[in-house]
């Protein structure tokens, strides 16, 4: 195929030539890539993604303080909480909250339990809890740096580099999906530091881990 106007005739014809050029370059970068490309593309997708959780199953969370901000369009500004957040290389994770409201929250294999101030406590298995399992899957397998889980659970993309990454998180599994839209998770290197969970409904639920840098000054006493 030629362009309808030969170059260099005229300086419409230039301008009719520069334009199919910009066309047919458009039309190339729409085209989708060929399979050796796409599948060398994943390959360097899938080997940062590797990179990224080796460096932080290097630094396990052991405990840090949280900030959990919760937006929803029933309330006028986000719903905010904070305590502490552990994690074990076992898998098991316990978030303690101690403002608003103190609640501790420990996550197990299978289920999850939740202790009030008052001691009561109340279990919920994730079968019964779709969305919530997804969340836990996700967050544990992040904090142990493994990616079996997450390809397992969840489609993923990772973008930016290893100074400064993001995984977004969208589920594989239709029940889920009811429930979640997607989780972004946020880092620098090993650290986790930021776990946004945005729901169907539209409600955001941001998780910000407060974690001080390596190599940073203690203040002074």
């Amino acid at each position: 195929m030629s362009p309808p106007t030969a170059p260099g005739r005229s300086g419409a014809g230039r301008a009719a030539s520069a334009c199919w050029r910009g066309l047919m370059a458009t039309i190339l970068l729409s085209l989708p890539l060929p399979a050796s490309a796409q599948a060398a593309t994943t390959a360097v997708a899938g080997e940062m993604l590797a990179r990224v959780l080796a460096e932080v199953a290097r630094q396990p969370l052991k405990a840090a303080p949280f900030i959990e901000r919760r937006s929803s369009a029933l309330t006028a500004s986000p719903l905010e909480s904070r305590g502490t957040l552990s994690y074990q290389p076992s898998g098991s994770f316990e978030k303690r909250t101690v403002t608003p409201i103190q609640e501790r929250m420990t996550v197990g294999p299978d289920a999850i339990t939740i202790q009030g101030a008052q001691g009561a406590a109340q279990t919920i298995r994730f079968e019964a809890q779709p969305a919530m399992a997804a969340y836990v899957h996700g967050l544990r397998a992040v904090l142990a740096g493994d990616a079996g889980p997450l390809r397992q659970h969840f489609d993923t993309q990772l973008t930016g580099s290893l100074d400064h990454w993001e995984i977004r998180l969208r589920p594989r599994d239709a029940a889920v999906r009811r429930g979640i839209a997607q989780i972004v998770v946020r880092g620098e290197r090993g650290q986790v530091q930021v776990v946004e969970t945005t729901e169907t409904g539209g409600d955001v639920n941001e998780l910000t881990i407060l974690l001080r840098a390596p190599g940073a000054a203690r203040p002074a006493k």
